[in-house]
């Protein structure tokens, strides 16, 4: 699998033991079940954080889609719902507003609408 965030291919993985080492990069919790890894580099993701939408509007961000970015990307934020500061992982923002939600807060709420890409 190609992802944005990672310069090798991931190939499906499935963890079945817990291991404490293994943190999915996009959410930084624990990888466990289905996952997709590049093992040389100790690179790993949720299957379900590979499927994030690349655009999401969000209730607590109304006026722009909210565009998913690694936090690589840009300097350490403040997500605007929990406050926590984060240097790492996977956020939504908005540019025009610097607005910027972690990838759990962001996709906590099922009012979360995703933006159909053409």
């Amino acid at each position: 699998m190609d992802h944005f965030d990672h310069r090798h291919l991931l190939t499906f993985y499935e963890v079945i033991e817990q291991n404490e080492s293994l943190l999915c990069k996009a959410c930084w919790l624990k990888v466990s079940g289905q996952a997709y890894a590049c093992k040389s580099c100790n690179y790993y993701l949720h299957k379900t954080c590979t499927q994030l939408p690349q655009k999401l509007l969000h209730p607590l961000h109304p006026p722009h889609a909210l565009q998913l970015v690694c936090s690589t990307l840009f300097s350490a934020y403040t997500c605007q719902k929990c406050r926590y500061s984060y240097d790492i992982g996977f956020a939504y923002k908005c540019y025009l507003c610097d607005f910027v939600l972690d990838v759990k807060c962001a996709t906590d709420l099922s009012k979360c609408l995703k933006v159909r890409t053409k």
